[in-house]
């Protein structure tokens, strides 16, 4: 008997492997795992699908390859927010991205399409925020930066990996377990961003040291380190609180692959070359 199938009756989820347009659906998922393989996209584009089902891990590379597309595109300035914000709300012919979101919008977890819709916004504001990111700023407006930038994404994750948990937990784990990974997401790219006039370093964290000789430092990261394992600790608070325990195995599972990368070079700065002042 086939996966998924229980007492000899298919699934929501089987059946959104099934429809007549599986064929369509998987020629795209393969795309999209090609698209982030070659983009070595593993800590959060490839990671989570070893733990969710063929199908939402599906739905979940599908979402992840759309959003770095438009990422992308952004960051070589090709389009821009405005662009984008046009296309969700018209019917024009898909691009490949878009063809992503809408196989995603056919997967039984993902029931409101208005919801998703607020979310992608949500993420346009903050790919549109963080380029006026250009010198140090408080910590607040830092983290109201993540609120727009890394939640909206996480979010959606947590809608695949939790889909019958109470509204709330995973509204709060996500929240939570978003900031802590862009918080390291930020560490390892300092230079590389600083190099595009993007600062992510709050004035809290330089206390007035130059900017330069401070990102390269151990403090630097230590202290990043530290901000990302409390969040991660909070998160896996809510996340104890889910109802079943497939739930907070997940949790487990998705809190581990990532304490495993604070605790590895892919949360340090790489090496790149700054061409900043400071």
């Amino acid at each position: 008997m086939g996966k998924g199938l229980r007492n000899g009756t298919m699934t929501s989820t089987d059946r959104w492997d099934r429809t007549s347009q599986g064929a369509r659906r998987a020629r795209l998922v393969e795309q999209a795992r090609r698209f982030l393989r070659a983009r070595r996209d593993a800590a959060l584009g490839l990671a989570p699908t070893r733990i969710l089902p063929r199908a939402s891990a599906d739905a979940w590379v599908l979402f992840w390859c759309a959003a770095r597309r438009v990422d992308d595109a952004m960051e070589a300035g090709t389009t821009a927010a405005p662009h984008w914000r046009r296309r969700l709300r018209s019917a024009l012919d898909a691009d490949f991205a878009e063809r992503c979101v809408g196989a995603l919008l056919e997967h039984p977890a993902i029931v409101d399409a208005d919801r998703l819709q607020r979310r992608l916004l949500r993420g346009l504001t903050g790919l549109e925020a963080e380029a006026r990111f250009d010198r140090p700023r408080p910590m607040l407006e830092y983290l109201a930066l993540l609120e727009y930038k890394s939640v909206p994404a996480m979010e959606i994750l947590d809608d695949l990996l939790f889909p019958d948990e109470p509204r709330r937990l995973v509204a709060k784990h996500a929240n939570l377990f978003a900031v802590s990974t862009q918080l390291g997401d930020d560490c390892r790219d300092v230079r590389r961003d600083l190099g595009r006039g993007r600062v992510f370093v709050t004035l809290e964290e330089l206390r007035e040291r130059p900017l330069k000789s401070f990102v390269g430092s151990p403090e630097f990261r230590q202290g990043r380190t530290a901000m990302c394992a409390r969040f991660l600790a909070e998160a896996d608070g809510a996340a104890r609180r889910f109802q079943s325990a497939r739930s907070r195995r997940r949790a487990q599972v998705l809190s581990a692959m990532w304490s495993h990368a604070l605790a590895t070079k892919q949360v340090r700065p790489t090496r790149e070359p700054l061409r900043v002042g400071g």
